[in-house]
């Protein structure tokens, strides 16, 4: 997926990202580090994806992102291009709702994108993000946890999903509107 290969040309990770000495590396399995932040876990899922790391990029995904991820033969976050990525994470914002939802603003090598997080019992974990699919292009949502239409949308991007001049405030509100109907573990919306 060359998609994945995106990003802004900042330093990693902001002070909200930073990771304690002793938990670097720990990643190995979605229980081995309680990831506390929503920006946490943006900035060690891009630091596993920029090494290489599918095991420990794919462990930070919300459980229904790794299963649909592990049934999928065609979905892959260890191949690609990713060695040098440089990314800054940015603000945070908390969505309202019973289930604990977050959107995370990064600039990845020079591209705003927007994570879109949930609360699990390990921690933070990565539901997906949003970015433009065409240069100049709206953010597009893509659900990690729907590889099927996450390959239909990185495969045909759409030429109305050029729009120049959308402005960022804009472009989260598409992927609060995108990230709005969830699926559950159980596969129903909520």
């Amino acid at each position: 997926m060359a998609l994945l290969h995106i990003g802004c040309g900042a330093p990693t990770a902001d002070s909200s990202g930073e990771i304690p000495a002793e938990q670097v590396g720990q990643v190995e399995s979605p229980q081995a580090v309680a990831v506390d932040s929503p920006g946490q876990a943006v900035s060690l899922f891009l630091e596993a994806l920029r090494d290489s790391d599918e095991a420990r990029t794919v462990n930070l995904m919300t459980s229904q992102a790794r299963k649909a991820v592990d049934s999928s033969e065609r979905v892959s976050f260890g191949l690609q291009d990713t060695q040098g990525i440089e990314f800054q994470v940015g603000e945070t914002r908390y969505l309202p709702g019973k289930h604990k939802r977050a959107h995370v603003d990064v600039c990845w090598d020079g591209t705003d994108v927007v994570f879109a997080l949930r609360e699990q019992e390990s921690g933070w974990r990565i539901a997906g993000f949003a970015a433009p699919l065409v240069p100049n292009g709206r953010l597009e949502y893509l659900n990690f946890e729907d590889p099927t239409e996450m390959l239909a949308k990185i495969s045909s991007p759409s030429v109305e999903e050029v729009s120049a001049g959308a402005d960022v405030s804009e472009r989260s509100d598409r992927v609060e509107q995108a990230n709005a109907p969830l699926r559950d573990a159980t596969g129903s919306r909520r």
